[in-house]
């Protein structure tokens, strides 16, 4: 299964917030090839995953708003 470009953008923007995709393995727990096949859309992370991508996601959103009170 192919991912959705909506799941390459939220594991891209993760990696940001994180600071590269070595961060990113190591906070979801994967290998560096299935971080691979899922960024560059060759296959759809695990629901499990994605959710996890945007949880990081929408704490570091809600941090940012809070913050800028």
């Amino acid at each position: 299964m192919m991912a959705n470009s909506m799941h390459m953008q939220a594991l891209r923007r993760a990696s940001d917030i994180l600071g590269g995709s070595p961060q990113l393995r190591g906070y979801l727990k994967v290998s560096a090839v299935a971080l691979g096949l899922w960024m560059s859309g060759q296959a759809a992370p695990p629901a499990e995953i994605f959710l996890k991508v945007v949880d990081l996601i929408v704490e570091r959103d809600v941090s940012d708003l809070r913050s800028r009170h």
